[in-house]
């Protein structure tokens, strides 16, 4: 028998409370989202949408650059330009997560969002934490990424 979204928001908010050392979670207003879950000790955003028509949990999150990260992609020799992004996106893929970016143009990466999913079926606490934790992995990707960006200079030397 499957749970309903009210019963699995529930039990999703019990494994909160139960670990609140690490987890900060605030309920939010739109009907879609549940909650926004904040990990206490990095800061890190993660909202959670628990789909009642797909018997999923959504986990979902999304990272915004600053001017002078999305302007370092620019910077990159052509060749490691064209393989930047589907590189990142395959170490994410291999974390397990979805993942998908918007560009403003050609070469400037304005966010990335990634989501991990939970089948209503398979959702167990272990599941709901090492989801988290994964999606927590995928934001230090991100930031890995694009922090070796800023190292490399027009002619595409690593700065030292």
């Amino acid at each position: 028998m499957s749970l309903s979204q009210q019963e699995i928001s529930l039990r999703i908010k019990r494994w909160l409370i139960e670990e609140s050392d690490i987890w900060r979670f605030d309920e939010i207003e739109d009907h879609t989202v549940v909650m926004n879950l904040v990990a206490k000790s990095n800061n890190r955003n993660v909202n959670i949408i628990v789909d009642d028509s797909h018997d999923k949990v959504t986990l979902i999150t999304s990272m915004n650059f600053s001017k002078q990260q999305k302007n370092s992609l620019s910077l990159l020799p052509s060749k490691e330009k064209n393989r930047f992004i589907p590189d990142l996106l395959m170490a994410l893929y291999q974390l397990g997560l979805l993942a998908r970016h918007s560009n403003s143009s050609k070469d400037k990466i304005e966010k990335f969002i990634m989501e991990k999913l939970i089948y209503f079926d398979g959702l167990t606490k272990d599941k709901f934490f090492d989801s988290l934790f994964t999606m927590l992995l995928g934001i230090d990707t991100l930031q890995q990424y694009f922090n070796r960006l800023s190292l490399i200079s027009n002619d595409g030397k690593t700065l030292d």
